[in-house]
This record gives structure tokens, sequence and C-alpha cells, in this order.
């Protein structure tokens, strides 16, 4: 179970990271920063959202295929 979470809280920081990389790239409309005013809170949701969405899939996962193996 330890290392479920482990594995899980590692990839969802590496995904969550990239987006947030990736969303400030991107930043089409001005919506994380522009004119030296970075919207710190905007940024930040993205990145949490990824990473909670990451860790649930990789949780249940992992999960699923532990049990598998026991059988």
């Amino acid at each position: 179970m330890k290392n479920n979470i482990i594995i899980s809280t590692i990839i969802g920081l590496i995904v969550s990271i990239l987006m947030m990389n990736v969303a400030w790239k991107h930043n089409s409309q001005g919506e994380i920063h522009s004119e030296g005013v970075i919207d710190f809170s905007y940024w930040v949701l993205i990145g949490m959202t990824w990473f909670i969405m990451t860790f649930i899939v990789i949780f249940i996962v992992k999960k699923i295929f532990s049990v598998v193996d026991k059988k």
C-alpha cells in the first residue's frame, strides 16, 4: 500500500509539473501571466487538477494489478 502511494505521488507530480510547464509556455490568452502579473491561483489549479486525477488513476491501476498478481 505504501509503495502504491509513493509511486502514484511521484507520477502525479511529474505529470502535474509537465502540464504546468505546458500551460506556462502556451498561455495563449494571457490567463497565467501577462504584463508582469502572474495569476498563481489559476496556474496552481491546473497543476493540482492534473496531480489529483493522475494520482487517482495510477493508484487504482496499481491496486488492480496488485490484486491480479496475488491470485
